[in-house]
């Protein structure tokens, strides 16, 4: 679910303002980013597997690190993800201790 967040422009800082945006622009590329790779990646893997596993091509040692490359990097991209929601939660937090967000 997803939390609204709002507050009054003239009580914050215009450098907060434009920090927040960018923090969330920052979460929106990354998510775009996390989609993209976890789809292309994911699906190279499984075609991987499954013409390692079924044509016997390439063989079981290449193919091995090659999806666990592709997976690799499908996760990494969920850290990134999870960095960029941190750095915009505390930042959010940072404004609600000073009473100028509200939440619903």
């Amino acid at each position: 679910m997803y939390t609204t967040t709002s507050f009054h422009s003239s009580a914050v800082p215009p450098d907060q303002i434009s920090g927040i945006a960018a923090d969330y622009l920052t979460l929106e590329r990354a998510r775009i980013h996390r989609r993209l790779c976890v789809t292309r990646f994911g699906l190279t893997a499984i075609a991987l597997a499954a013409a390692s596993a079924l044509l016997q091509w390439p063989p079981a040692s290449i193919a091995a690190p090659a999806i666990a490359t592709c997976l690799a990097v499908s996760a990494w991209t969920r850290v990134l993800e999870r960095r960029c929601e941190g750095r915009l939660e505390r930042r959010l937090d940072e404004m609600s201790r000073k009473k100028v967000v509200k939440s619903s």
